[in-house]
């Protein structure tokens, strides 16, 4: 007896879930359009977070990441960028809050990545190095843009902090 009622329970847990409406379910699909935000930076007055949002190019089956800004109250939300074949990540704001800088391979399929620098409230950014071959980070790792007054002048490893320091004296 208890064997049967086993093999019922058995039977009616595979056939529910194949009759439910599935409609209104989670999928792989509704999964892929999660956008992941990453690299949260405030503004050094604290009004602001800049930070990289990463989207899934379903086409091409690769990773996106553009800049967004919001203030600290969740309002004034605004994409900063918006390029469909480049990626801009890891925010770093100026000393004076009146500019962002970030990484990016902007510049088409060769291009390597650079340190580029764009006005918080937003508008065009501004290629501040060329380095012949790329840097040696990727969206997902951490770097951090040193800044003397409000001019970027370096992008180093967090890990070299010390080596960092020595060139702000």
């Amino acid at each position: 007896m208890m064997t049967l009622l086993r093999a019922g329970f058995l039977a009616v847990a595979i056939a529910l879930p194949a009759a439910a409406d599935t409609a209104g379910r989670f999928g792989i699909d509704d999964y892929l359009r999660i956008a992941d935000v990453a690299e949260p930076a405030f503004s050094p007055d604290g009004q602001y977070l800049a930070y990289s949002v990463m989207t899934n190019d379903l086409e091409k089956d690769e990773p996106h990441y553009d800049l967004w800004r919001v203030r600290w109250d969740g309002s004034e939300r605004r994409a900063l960028t918006q390029s469909a074949g480049d990626d801009e990540w890891l925010p770093k704001w100026s000393p004076d809050g009146e500019w962002i800088a970030f990484l990016s391979d902007r510049g088409g399929e060769d291009a390597k990545t650079q340190v580029w620098a764009m006005p918080a409230a937003g508008g065009e950014a501004e290629k501040l190095t060329t380095y012949p071959a790329a840097l040696p980070i990727s969206p997902g790792h951490r770097t951090a843009a040193a800044w003397r007054s409000s001019q970027p002048i370096r992008s180093a490893p967090k890990a070299s902090r010390s080596r960092r320091n020595r060139c702000r004296s």
